[in-house]
């Protein structure tokens, strides 16, 4: 009769190569834009083969999608330790995965590629993955879709210290019409020699938009991206947490861009993606049912907003955040107390240099 109901968890299906090859591997060459092949709620682990080591997913017309599954520990010779997802025409999707701790001589996490077909990565951790050489984290090519990087966490992944890049993020065209969207995401802590948490190979004149991610390390090699209200802070993550959850008092929380494409409905534990005043960034959304209050304000000069200024919070709990592409900032989150605001920029002097807040039983 089969199954009447099944729970969605990667912990129940575990597909485990035992370091013995590859994992798992599916293929249409069909050239019919009906077919596709949907992979969900699986962990795949262990796999060693010389490319590929955890799942290898063609389809020439149709969509590929892997959504809520772990890719883990797989181990590649050549390419792609933990995953290759490619197609021709159809689209590609990674929603709520968490890709860690696999290796590959160059992307040693995943590459997604697609000639015409768009590429989505939404609500997913990339972290603990090696490239010898480079592509660590994620690759993403193509030559004439779009690019959406929306809502991820990619941090703790390398490439090569020497020469690498790209040990977070690398993404790169073969076209002048091929667009990137990097919204929400926190792409920080990464290593490698050049764009260590993002490398953009635009050359052949594709446009790149950034906005509202917590990102350290960037690169491009062609046209200057169009960036608002990107920074470069400590996005404080509970490490020990499953999905690394924000912490109470991180930047990130609150920070992203609503109106971000392909935003997601809900986060990496399926909870609502916007619980706060905005969206969160990166994977997970952040929420203290205890503390309900906000501080919020704008630092301005000469009557118009200052993008870009540090603010650090301290009193009854402590926080940080850094003012948005209007010079506007909002700490939440906060339980009834005693604080202070104080900015920090070593290119300007602050008046008041600090500015103090209570909050008794409202924002």
């Amino acid at each position: 009769p089969g199954c009447g109901s099944r729970t969605i968890d990667p912990q129940n299906t575990v597909l485990d190569g035992e370091d013995t090859g590859q994992v798992l591997s599916m293929s249409d060459s069909s050239f019919s834009p009906l077919t596709g092949i949907v992979i969900e709620g699986l962990t795949v682990r262990n796999g060693r083969a010389p490319a590929s080591a955890g799942m290898f997913l063609y389809d020439e017309a149709g969509s590929l999608s892997v959504e809520r599954t772990v890719l883990e520990n797989n181990h590649a010779v050549n390419n792609a330790g933990g995953a290759t997802l490619q197609t021709s025409y159809g689209p590609i999707t990674l929603d709520r995965v968490i890709l860690r701790d696999n290796s590959g001589a160059t992307f040693g996490g995943a590459q997604l590629r697609s000639s015409r077909g768009d590429l989505v990565v939404v609500d997913s951790v990339v972290t603990g993955n090696i490239a010898s050489g480079y592509g660590g984290g994620l690759s993403l090519y193509t030559i004439e879709g779009s690019v959406f990087l929306v809502n991820d966490t990619v941090i703790q992944n390398s490439a090569d210290p020497n020469w690498g890049y790209g040990a977070g993020v690398y993404l790169s065209a073969g076209g002048s019409s091929a667009t990137f969207e990097v919204h929400n995401n926190i792409l920080w802590g990464n290593t490698a020699s050049s764009g260590a948490d993002l490398y953009v190979g635009n050359r052949a004149g594709s446009s790149v938009t950034l906005v509202r991610n917590d990102l350290g390390s960037l690169y491009t090699d062609g046209l200057a991206p169009f960036e608002t209200g990107d920074f470069d802070a400590d996005p404080k993550l509970d490490e020990a947490g499953a999905g690394y959850p924000l912490l109470p008092g991180s930047p990130c929380i609150d920070a992203g861009n609503d109106l971000a494409p392909m935003l997601p409905t809900v986060d990496l534990d399926g909870d609502a993606r916007k619980l706060g005043l905005a969206v969160d960034l990166g994977a997970n959304e952040f929420s203290d049912p205890g503390s309900p209050f906000s501080i919020r304000g704008e630092v301005l000069k000469s009557g118009s907003g200052l993008p870009g200024i540090a603010l650090r919070l301290s009193g009854d709990r402590s926080a940080s955040k850094v003012t948005d592409e209007n010079g506007q900032y909002a700490l939440t989150w906060l339980p009834a107390g005693s604080y202070v605001v104080t900015p920090t920029d070593p290119y300007h002097d602050f008046v008041p240099a600090t500015r103090p807040v209570i909050i008794t039983d409202a924002d």
